[in-house]
């Protein structure tokens, strides 16, 4: 009808006036770029430095450190507000540096840094509420291989940083891990050190944080040898198993496939034989990132299965 057509051209006509009216957006912070442009400092902190003329400082803006930390919201913005000179005397000008680039979007690489750097940055990250860098932290910890020369000072760190209860168990498990799946390089370990007070304190220490740390923990799955299971978890590199029970998810009827055992992984793909098959006896590949483990429950066993996807037509199976 007219009405209609009216109405139409009308609400098109407000559509096209609000697009001539809005605008994108007229600019995006780069906050990476603001850290050494020091026109828009308002606040300096103070690292006195007594083997030197005068003291150091690091210069940052209030409002992008509030935007990162509560903490520095309340000290800058609260109902007692902060000067705009903070003298820090607990932690190193390189130490508080490297947070403050962090509330700046600076990207630090945490594998680089040692496991003490760490807890004096853990600890910067626990004071001021930064819960992001404080679990980046404790994931990255628990993600290193340490060997058996490193174990004597991760567990310095350890004691050292008791305080800090979650990154000091972080590492006990690191060095809990070593011992336990190590033995002979924990007693290669014991062997090289000297006999004396402190060295048998500590590996009495290590060993009984390694027993503690067993008992805590649950057994890693007979199939994928992890814990928790890998269950839904994509397949990688990382987590391959060898002799790993495998199956496709493409057969519905689960009467009516061979169980795969996983042989290895060569760069992106992974090998497997069948069991219980006459027929088919070759090893067959499949691409790495197609895999899924997949956990299925029956009355007796868990076993687990992977999503395989055969790349060898002269092989297809199914």
């Amino acid at each position: 009808s007219l009405l209609q057509e009216i109405c139409f051209s009308i609400g098109l006509l407000q559509t096209i006036i609000e697009k001539m009216d809005s605008i994108s957006t007229i600019q995006s912070i780069d906050l990476s770029s603001l850290r050494e442009t020091s026109d828009l400092a308002d606040v300096k902190f103070i690292f006195s430095d007594p083997g030197n003329k005068g003291d150091k400082v690091i210069k940052a803006n209030k409002t992008v450190l509030a935007c990162g930390s509560e903490v520095f919201k309340t000290q800058f913005f609260g109902s007692i507000q902060e000067s705009d000179s903070v003298p820090v005397q607990d932690s190193s000008i390189e130490i508080f540096s490297i947070f403050v680039d962090i509330l700046y979007n600076i990207k630090v690489d945490l594998k680089e840094m040692s496991l003490k750097l760490l807890g004096k940055l853990f600890y910067l990250a626990e004071k001021y509420h930064v819960d992001g860098l404080k679990d980046a932290i404790i994931k990255n910890v628990l993600s290193r291989k340490i060997e058996a020369n490193d174990l004597i000072e991760a567990n310095g760190v350890a004691v050292e940083n008791a305080f800090l209860l979650d990154f000091a168990t972080s590492v006990n498990k690191l060095c809990s891990d070593f011992v336990l799946n190590n033995n002979l390089g924990f007693l290669e370990l014991c062997h090289k050190l000297e006999v004396e007070e402190s060295n048998s304190a500590t590996l009495h220490m290590l060993m009984a944080k390694a027993y503690t740390m067993k008992n805590m923990m649950k057994p890693n799955c007979k199939n994928c040898r992890h814990q928790p299971c890998l269950d839904g978890k994509p397949v990688t590199k990382d987590n391959f198993v060898e002799d790993a029970s495998l199956k496709s998810i493409r057969f519905v009827d689960e009467n009516n496939f061979f169980i795969r055992k996983a042989v290895k992984v060569d760069g992106s793909k992974v090998s497997f034989k069948l069991t219980g098959s006459t027929r088919y006896k070759d090893t067959y590949t499949c691409e790495i990132t197609e895999l899924l483990f997949k956990m299925q429950v029956k009355p007796d066993k868990v076993q687990h299965f992977i999503l395989i996807h055969i790349l060898s037509p002269n092989k297809k199976i199914w």
